[in-house]
Formats: structure tokens, C-alpha cells, sequence
């Protein structure tokens, strides 16, 4: 009998300590220094809240100290709550808030804690205003661009009181402090500042760039009469009759070839290696040449790519006021009121 009443003690004293133990743990939660506490939950959602005063009564010359403490299961994101000076107003905040986060226990329950000091300014009752705290769940989480549900728990209000005191001396009298204002950061004004900057030199160079290209294509003024010459091609080229003899690809392909070729004389543009739009992007940049002739150029290259590589068939009627036209741009090229 006696090893099984030994065995028997022996367990006893096992499950004594180990009780002991998880109301130790479990003890540990709670802070002595808090007096008042009040508990938000949100359904049965695996998370409490829990808002803690120092003392529900202090003098003026004390401090009164606020605690925000969580606990909540595996798999609960928590967002840290933000206090705006309305929650606890009249007092003041003399101290950067202090945070214990991500304190783990038995792999399975997490705390998150913030403190914070105050100090009253004025004697008589006060609150600290409810807020609010904000969670979502992993299991939740979308994979997609889904929105992630958010949850919120709203505190109580918690009723507190500031006694006024006498005081007898001028040494009793605890100097007030201001609030804690925070660093000024001067990155967004630096980074504000460069962009300004930089914007600035890019449109000098922009500008620079621009009056380069307009100064360097000028009006070549040579012995030769680039306009006559290029409205004798076009009169041979008319006499030759290619539209009534439905050679309409031909006689794009010259038009193209005549006015590339004065271009490139005339204000010495290299038009006639150039690409359609290399061509178009080239003079929409120019002075030179006025919005309506602009235009008029662009619709013709285009035109003329649509017949040799579209196999378009304009017809005689196109054909005509593409001939009519490229007359006209050589007549009155440098003209500032347009065609």
C-alpha cells in the first residue's frame, strides 16, 4: 500500500502546482496598478479589448496613467488604435505612448499593450471618451483585389475624477509641461522642392531644344527657285494624264516625291529619307509651316501610304485634290494666314 499511496501524493502535488501555475499565468495578466477596467468585445469574436485606469479618483498634482490592452487568438490582425486628444480631453499627453506588442503565450493567444500618461489640467469629473479598435481575420484575407472585411470594436466611456489640492508652499507646485509636438519632417517639403526644381530645368531644356530645331531649319535662300521648280514637275506631271489612265498608285507615288523633294530643298528637311511619321512628327513642331498646312500635309502621307501599301484605290476625284493640293501647299508655303 504504500508505493500506491506515494504514487497518489505524488500526482496530488502535480495537478496542485500545475493548477497553481495556470492561475499564476493566468494572474499575470492583469495589472495591479490599474484600479478601473472596462472590457469591449464584439460578439464572439475571439478578441477582447480591455481600456485601464490608473486610479478613478487622482489629485491635480498626480499623473493619471491609461492603458489600451488586447488579447486576442492566432489569426486576428489588429490595427493600432489611434487616440485623438478628444478621447481624453481636458487632460494632456506628457509622454510619448509606450507599446508591448506581439508578447506571445502557449503558441496560441497574443497581447499587444499601449501606455499612456496624462496630466490634468483642471480639477472635477471627467471621462475618457469611448473609440474605437480595428481587426480583420487572416482566414479572410482575399486573394484577389476583393476588399478585406474590417471589423471594429467600440470602447465605454470611463468616468474619472480630479481632485483639487492645497498647496503650501511654491515648491509643491509641479511645473506644468506642454504637449508633445511631434518632429517637423522635411522630407515632403525636400522632396517638393526637387520636383519644382526639376520640372523647371526640363522645360529650359525643353525650350532650349526648341529654338535649337527652329534656328537650324531655316529658309535656304539659294540662286535656285525651288518653287518653280517643283510646280514645272507638277505641270509635266499633269500633262503625262496618269489619272485617266487609272495609274492612281504611280501618281501618288510621284506627288510623294515632288513635295519630299521640295521640302527637303526648300527648308532643308531631310523628307525624303524620313518615314510618313517621322515626317509628320517632324514639321508638327515647326513655325514654319502653318496649322492648315499642317494638316494638309498630314492627310496627304497619309493618303499616299494607303495606296502603296494598302493597295487603296482613291479614284479620279481624290485624285485630283491630291494634285490640287500639293499645288496649292508649294504657292503659298511661308504664308502666316494659312491656305
Amino acid at each position: 500500500m504504500k508505493p500506491f499511496s506515494f504514487y497518489l501524493a505524488l500526482v496530488g502535488s502535480l495537478f496542485f502546482f500545475g493548477c497553481d501555475s495556470s492561475q499564476q499565468a493566468s494572474e499575470s495578466l492583469k495589472d495591479p496598478s490599474y484600479q478601473v477596467e472596462k472590457v469591449a468585445t464584439l460578439g464572439g469574436a475571439p478578441i477582447q479589448v480591455k481600456v485601464r485606469l490608473s486610479q478613478a479618483k487622482i489629485p491635480l498634482t498626480d499623473y493619471l496613467r491609461l492603458q489600451i490592452f488586447v488579447e486576442a487568438e492566432a489569426g486576428i490582425v489588429l490595427t493600432a488604435p489611434y487616440l485623438s486628444e478628444d478621447v481624453y480631453s481636458p487632460l494632456l499627453l506628457v509622454e510619448k505612448p509606450k507599446s508591448n506588442d506581439g508578447w506571445l503565450k502557449d503558441q496560441a493567444t497574443l497581447f499587444y499593450q499601449w501606455d499612456y500618461k496624462l496630466e490634468p489640467l483642471n480639477s472635477g469629473e471627467f471621462q475618457i471618451k469611448p473609440f474605437q479598435v480595428h481587426f480583420r481575420l487572416e482566414k479572410e484575407k482575399p486573394t484577389a483585389e476583393a476588399p478585406w472585411p474590417v471589423y471594429t470594436i467600440t470602447t465605454e466611456a470611463i468616468k474619472y475624477q480630479v481632485d483639487p489640492v492645497s498647496l503650501t508652499t511654491i515648491e509643491e507646485i509641479r511645473p506644468l509641461r506642454g504637449p508633445i509636438l511631434p518632429l517637423f519632417n522635411y522630407w515632403p517639403f525636400l522632396l517638393t522642392l526637387l520636383a519644382l526644381v526639376s520640372l523647371g530645368l526640363l522645360f529650359f531644356l525643353l525650350l532650349r531644344y526648341q529654338n535649337r530645331s527652329q534656328a537650324h531649319v531655316t529658309r535656304v535662300e539659294e540662286s535656285r527657285n525651288y518653287h518653280l521648280e517643283a510646280l514645272q514637275a507638277l505641270d509635266k506631271l499633269e500633262k503625262e494624264d496618269l489619272i485617266s489612265q487609272d495609274q492612281f498608285e504611280l501618281l501618288h507615288i510621284r506627288l510623294s516625291t515632288i513635295l519630299r523633294q521640295y521640302v527637303e530643298q526648300y527648308f532643308s528637311i531631310p523628307a525624303q529619307e524620313q518615314t510618313t511619321e517621322e515626317f509628320i512628327q517632324d514639321i508638327s513642331h515647326l513655325t514654319l509651316f502653318s496649322p492648315a498646312q499642317k494638316h494638309q500635309l498630314q492627310q496627304f502621307l497619309k493618303l499616299v501610304d494607303l495606296v502603296k501599301f494598302a493597295s487603296f484605290a482613291p479614284g479620279s476625284q481624290n485624285s485630283i485634290e491630291a494634285m490640287s493640293s500639293i499645288r496649292s501647299f508649294i504657292q503659298t508655303t511661308g504664308k502666316t494666314d494659312g491656305i
